[in-house]
């Protein structure tokens, strides 16, 4: 307990200089180190006031930077889901074409089936005529026939049919009979020629419609092309937006990975930070260290009053603690005092089982009333600057009856930065 070692480390590349090692007991009445601790003080005022590992501000500058990872891990996504909904349209829009190509491929199928359908009729009404034409030429050739026999056989054949007949009107008779057999072959004629001029009608009339049939059938297939190229086209539309949703997507898993390590750092970070700030962070015999600060701004001992510039003795140690830091009960005990304490402003002062009080002045808020027990680590107040103070600190007291005893005797293993006078 005799000596304290203050860690070079925290002069950083300043040359060590000889006040590396300070007699705790004697530090007040050297005055051979007078001089080196003046030095060490003012290396040490260039120091950043925050001494923790962890710091405020580096939790947020790694905030900051994860939220700026999170800006564009929302943009790269904003693109991906834009580039989705584009394909997703021109998915549906393919979907269409492809029932659209369906739709016309039933058309040409029954398209297909009306001409065979018709071809078929045209080929009944091919053999219709042909067949009508056999018979109107049959008609035609027994008529000739007939027509030449009467021309060979002229006058005579009417003779025979006179000496034939038993009267006038036998021979009448068979005039008619022969009238009307020829004029009997020469309607049938006509018969077989209407009946081929009709289905030679109706056959036209079919080979009509297979043209048309065959034209439409051109135009759908014409049209199911089309459609064909439009579904390619719009495949190799889909094709190229997967490329590049793949290539985004991989860019926000980037992201996101990089956002994840950040978050994670922040949460490391912040837990980190929490446990240095912690009650009992720092232990001592007994006590634990009453804020989260561990820089030392005066020392107790003998000094000038930094307010009144008269020597007088400084009955305990000045915490840097920023205003409205918490500031713990040292250990348990029964609050004796709380309240205003002239020059120690807001002050608290606890009573302890083992027979000492500690002391906690300047606060800016006291959050106990005298009488409450406390437990070490319980919030007693503030840190603040009311009372006899130049600045934001707290006032630290370890008392034993009626004497003031130095705090830092009691946390010989704690890592202070030492800012004297600052």
């Amino acid at each position: 307990m005799a000596q304290r070692w203050i860690p070079s480390v925290i002069l950083g590349d300043i040359p060590t200089v000889s006040c590396k090692i300070i007699d705790m007991k004697n530090r007040r009445k050297s005055k051979n180190c007078i001089f080196p601790v003046l030095l060490c003080a003012f290396f040490l005022s260039l120091l950043p006031r925050q001494a923790f590992a962890v710091s405020q501000w580096e939790i947020d500058e790694v905030k900051r930077k994860r939220d700026l990872v999170a800006e564009q891990r929302n943009a790269q996504q904003q693109i991906v889901d834009n580039l989705t909904g584009e394909q997703n349209s021109v998915i549906d829009e393919k979907l269409a074409l492809e029932q659209s190509v369906s739709l016309t491929r039933e058309q040409i199928d029954l398209n297909n089936q009306e001409i065979a359908l018709y071809d078929g009729l045209i080929q009944e009404k091919i053999a219709e005529v042909e067949a009508a034409k056999a018979l109107e030429d049959e008609q035609l050739e027994r008529y000739r026939v007939r027509v030449r026999a009467m021309e060979e056989n002229g006058v005579p054949s009417l003779l025979v049919m006179l000496s034939e007949s038993d009267s006038l009107r036998d021979l009448l008779t068979a005039l008619d009979d022969v009238g009307a057999i020829m004029e009997s072959d020469r309607a049938l004629e006509d018969q077989y020629i209407a009946a081929r001029k009709a289905h030679e009608k109706k056959q036209a009339e079919y080979e009509e419609v297979r043209v048309e049939l065959l034209a439409h059938k051109s135009v759908l297939e014409e049209e199911r092309k089309q459609l064909e190229l439009q579904i390619d086209t719009a495949q190799e539309k889909i094709e190229e937006l997967q490329q590049q949703i793949t290539e985004n997507e991989a860019l926000v898993a980037e992201i996101e990975a990089r956002w994840q390590e950040l978050d994670q750092r922040v949460g490391e970070l912040q837990a980190q930070y929490e446990k240095e700030r912690a009650p009992g962070n720092i232990s001592g015999d007994g006590f634990i260290w009453p804020c989260s600060a561990n820089i030392i701004t005066s020392l107790a001992g003998t000094r000038t009053h930094p307010v009144t510039g008269q020597e007088r003795y400084h009955s305990g140690v000045d915490i840097g603690c920023p205003a409205g830091d918490p500031v713990w009960a040292a250990a348990s005990g029964t609050v004796s005092s709380a309240g205003w304490n002239g020059n120690y402003g807001n002050c608290v002062m606890i009573s302890h089982d083992n027979g000492y009080t500690t002391v906690y002045g300047h606060l800016d808020s006291i959050a106990v009333s005298s009488g409450q027990s406390v437990s070490a680590g319980t919030t007693v107040g503030y840190c603040g600057s009311t009372g006899l103070a130049t600045g934001p600190h707290l006032h630290f007291e370890i008392r034993s009856g009626g004497d003031f005893l130095d705090p830092l005797d009691f946390f010989s293993g704690g890592s202070f930065v030492y800012m004297l006078d600052a």
